[in-house]
């Protein structure tokens, strides 16, 4: 309240974002966080222009993913508010701020436990796009050259093989013990199975050829990269063993789901019918 009385005379840039304040305390809150984002952008250009620079890391940073049009930023939370985030902007979103999709159903939230610990899920515009957008945002990097050596060194295209087979829609969840693995899942859209596989298994096959070569040149044992699918009832399940790491896959209806663990996979799979995150009051 004292913060709201000391902008009841605030300046024209100020405004909108005390009525978004106003209209808060007007809904009730216990704990609110918010920041003027656009002014504050708006006092660096003008501090910028006086000083007759260009440009600047700070704001080409801004521009490249889209930041440059954020108006304000709020964060809620109390006993009885379950919580949420806003950032709104002035504008039409632009970068990579632009690649966030309308929202929309999230099917791959119907692999999620409600008892998840932790979730992040977002519907994307189309991948191969994003990635495409992408490359000349990078240009101190040589992004365009590593893409093409990547491509040279493994056969596979990550704009065509990987980021074009995949839909927008994307969660990561921990769902399950932290300890002694954490129980991670990943849920991925895929609109051509045949072609995103046929990219993991070259990548993979090309690793373990990189993997030999190592060990035979510093006469040590050389790690195990392999790919072996099984065929179940339930369909089909795909195991991958990366060096010390092993990744368990699953495709249903349009979504690749992947776990550390088979019995991870299974209670992911498992998840639509015994009550899933997509399903629970908590969303609410």
């Amino acid at each position: 309240l004292q913060v709201a009385a000391g902008l009841d005379t605030p300046a024209q840039s100020a405004t909108r974002f005390l009525d978004s304040l106003h209209a808060q305390y007007a809904r009730g809150a216990e704990f609110v966080l918010a920041a003027d984002i656009g002014s504050l952008v708006e006092r660096h250009q003008a501090e910028k222009a006086a000083a007759g620079l260009a440009a600047d890391p700070f704001s080409d940073l801004m521009g490249a993913v889209g930041l440059d049009g954020v108006d304000q930023f709020l964060v809620t939370a109390g006993h009885a508010d379950g919580g949420s985030a806003t950032l709104s902007f002035s504008d039409a979103r632009s970068g990579m701020a632009a690649w966030l999709a309308e929202p929309g159903p999230m099917g791959s939230l119907d692999f999620v436990r409600p008892e998840a610990t932790f979730v992040a899920a977002a519907l994307f515009h189309d991948p191969k796009l994003l990635l495409t957008d992408l490359i000349p945002r990078l240009r101190s990097t040589d992004f365009s050259a590593e893409l093409a050596r990547f491509r040279e060194e493994t056969g596979v295209d990550l704009i065509e093989d990987i980021a074009g087979p995949m839909g927008g829609e994307f969660a990561l969840a921990v769902d399950g013990p932290l300890l002694p693995q954490p129980s991670w899942k990943l849920i991925l859209e895929v609109y051509d199975q045949a072609r995103l596989d046929a990219a993991i298994a070259q990548l993979v096959s090309r690793a373990a050829e990189w993997e030999t070569d190592r060990a035979a040149r510093y006469g040590i044992p050389a790690r195990e990269f392999s790919i072996a699918q099984q065929e179940a009832a339930a369909g089909r399940f795909t195991r991958l063993v990366l060096g010390g790491m092993e990744v368990h896959l699953a495709y249903r209806d349009g979504y690749l789901v992947a776990c550390p663990s088979r019995a991870l996979l299974d209670a992911a799979l498992q998840a639509r019918e015994a009550g899933s995150l997509a399903e629970s009051a908590k969303l609410a």
